[in-house]
């Protein structure tokens, strides 16, 4: 058990002895390595053109401009842009425009020959000012430059570079560089190759144009097809509720006019049992002679006791119109007579009343012809 605890406090004593000389040797290794530091950022200072922020990479493009504008002057340097890399590659997404890339460094010994030779010919002049397409140019001494060389690959410079957003990446369709690029010096030889990037790029825009107009059309022949669907469906089912209420109205109709009926047969029932109830047997002798002529012509001749009414009278022809086929159906009777003309309205005067005895001759009118 002692001899464990003796053996713990060794390896404890030895641990803490190498982290003491590894500490010293850090110590040291930083005190001979900070004069070459110090070189180092002499001889490479940074400046305002290292770093990706936005700001800096529009610096960057725009000290490309500059130097095209103090060289060419007559040069459209307006054709660069003067924005930062990823603003500009946001701006090529949106118009679905290429982005042609030129990295160079000014300390190439031929660093002019692309730009005298190319870049600022009528030629090239003409390629940039086509749309979907975008240009800029940056120094590889730059952080944007040592960015995209290292992102395409470069292995020499200057290059030229055509790329496509994706997205939220970018397709490389073209690239051309070093000893390549330096021995072009008719900018026709690089244009071929570009132009024919560039149309394929806008066959391929041409086609989704056409692809998305077509789904456009489709879309909208939907929506006529569906509003005009709607558009039947709705008049169906107007004409339905229409029916539906014209049938509703129909049998309404039939069932009031079945009740009116009704009621008219039950009034009629009642009018023809009160008049059965008034009509009295006809007078073994005596009483009123009386002959009514029809509208038809025809004639009935009956007696009545003198003191019945008119009332009497009309009872007599209804029970006998109802009861009788071959007599005219006549429910509203007036009774007249031709000399002197008279009409007989008041059904309570009796007939001794109204001069008819002992006999009369009666013309009967149907108040509804």
């Amino acid at each position: 058990m002692a001899e464990s605890a003796s053996t713990n406090r060794s390896n404890s004593t030895i641990t803490a002895r190498l982290q003491s000389m590894m500490s010293f040797l850090a110590l040291v290794v930083r005190i001979l390595l900070w004069p070459l530091r110090r070189a180092s950022s002499l001889v490479f200072p940074l400046n305002d053109l290292d770093g990706l922020s936005p700001a800096v990479t529009a610096k960057a493009a725009q000290s490309f401009v500059s130097m095209l504008r103090k060289q060419y002057p007559s040069n459209d340097s307006e054709l660069w842009s003067t924005t930062g890399f990823a603003a500009l590659k946001n701006e090529a997404t949106a118009s679905k425009s290429l982005i042609l890339v030129y990295l160079y460094s000014p300390l190439h010994r031929q660093a002019n020959h692309v730009v005298d030779h190319i870049l600022t010919t009528r030629q090239f002049q003409e390629f940039l000012n086509q749309p979907h397409l975008v240009a800029m140019g940056f120094s590889i001494h730059s952080g944007q430059g040592l960015q995209l060389a290292q992102m395409l690959n470069a292995a020499s410079f200057p290059l030229v570079a055509l790329l496509e957003p994706q997205q939220s990446t970018l397709s490389l369709m073209l690239s051309v560089q070093g000893p390549v690029l330096l021995e072009m010096t008719n900018p026709n030889t690089l244009l071929t190759y570009m132009n024919t990037a560039l149309t394929r790029h806008q066959v391929q825009l041409a086609e989704q144009e056409a692809r998305r107009i077509q789904r456009e059309e489709e879309q909208l022949l939907r929506q006529e097809q569906d509003a005009e669907y709607h558009a039947t469906l709705r008049a169906d089912q107007e004409r339905q509720r229409q029916l539906r209420e014209e049938e509703e109205a129909r049998v309404q109709a039939e069932r009031e006019a079945a009740e009116q009926e009704s009621a008219a047969r039950r009034e009629l029932d009642e009018k023809l049992h009160r008049a059965r109830n008034a009509v009295r047997p006809p007078p073994a002798e005596g009483g009123t002679r009386i002959r009514f002529v029809l509208p038809s012509g025809k004639k009935l001749v009956r007696s009545f006791e003198s003191d019945e009414t008119i009332g009497s009278l009309k009872a007599f022809l209804l029970v006998t119109f109802h009861e009788d086929e071959e007599t005219e159906n006549i429910e509203r009777i007036a009774l007249s007579t031709n000399y002197p003309k008279k009409t007989y309205d008041d059904e309570d005067v009796t007939l001794e009343e109204a001069g008819l005895s002992p006999q009369a001759v009666l013309m009967v009118q149907d108040l509804d012809a």
